[in-house]
């Protein structure tokens, strides 16, 4: 039995991919669910994906480990397709080692499917992200992460244990579902799938946001989020947030080297796209 392996990145097409893997059931994946495969976190056995599991849903018991085991080798077609953008977040070696030798047991052939969105690119949402989850001090909502933006280390990382095929999602982000389809060898939607919109917060809303979380109540964080999603209605400017050209600089001069050995090794040479400049060229 075969098992190709989605991991994200996250806001690189990979909802779109689970919602697209949902419609197709079971006859792609014994365990599909809207929420992707995070089921798998629990295979990887480390105290960090153990404790986002549970926060997200529910306490991890042996009983839930078996059970997923028993659908994944009960599954009545010879190529199972999983999907969850959780499992880029978890990109640590031991994580990583523990779940191979899990899948190794369970299937005869893997491989992991990687999309990566340029950093510069990613960047403006992982400001949004960080405000609408209730960060407030600026320094530390516009810090550059270091893990999360290491592309080489977690292709590197994920390449020891399982083979890997990098996509770039610039490139194909006006149709990731067909790409993704193409690459894993499944059926192709029936009509092109749109890209789903995750616009970043414009930056009156951004500003105002900040505010908000500086004086919420932790206790009624579902009043806070209520206002994410009326400041995002509203959408008070038509200036979206973009990465400042001070910004855009440093992660370029802090990752290019990273990118390129990406490039080098798994994208045929060809460098990582921006999408300004892809929109450019369209």
């Amino acid at each position: 039995m075969k098992l190709t392996l989605h991991i994200g990145m996250p806001r690189a097409g990979s909802i779109a991919i689970e919602e697209y893997l949902y419609s197709l059931g079971k006859a792609v994946s014994p365990i599909v669910s809207k929420s992707g495969h995070s089921e798998l976190l629990m295979l990887g056995g480390t105290p960090a994906a153990s404790r986002e599991y549970s926060r997200r849903f529910g306490p991890i018991t042996p009983e839930k480990v078996s059970a997923l085991k028993d659908a994944l080798r009960s599954s009545e077609t010879e190529h199972v397709v999983l999907s969850s953008k959780m499992l880029y977040d978890s990109s640590e070696a031991e994580f990583i080692g523990n779940l191979c030798l899990e899948l190794d047991d369970i299937f005869d052939e893997a491989r992991v499917i990687i999309y990566l969105r340029h950093q510069v690119d990613h960047f403006p949402h992982l400001i949004t992200q960080r405000v609408k989850a209730g960060m407030k001090d600026w320094d530390q909502i516009s810090a550059i992460p270091d893990k999360l933006y290491q592309y080489d280390r977690i292709c590197a990382l994920w390449d020891q244990d399982i083979n890997v095929t990098v996509r770039d999602y610039g490139r194909c982000r006006n149709d990731v579902v067909g790409d993704f389809c193409r690459v894993a060898g499944l059926p192709a939607p029936a009509t092109k799938i749109p890209k789903r919109s995750h616009p970043t917060m414009d930056v009156t809303a951004l500003h105002l946001m900040m505010r908000v979380n500086a004086c919420a109540d932790p206790a009624q964080d579902h009043l806070r989020r209520r206002v994410v999603s009326e400041l995002e209605r509203l959408k008070l400017s038509d200036q979206p947030y973009t990465t400042s050209p001070e910004l855009a600089a440093e992660i370029l001069e802090r990752f290019d080297a990273g990118n390129q050995r990406v490039s080098n090794e798994y994208l045929n040479g060809v460098p990582l796209s921006r999408e300004a400049e892809l929109e450019d060229i369209e």
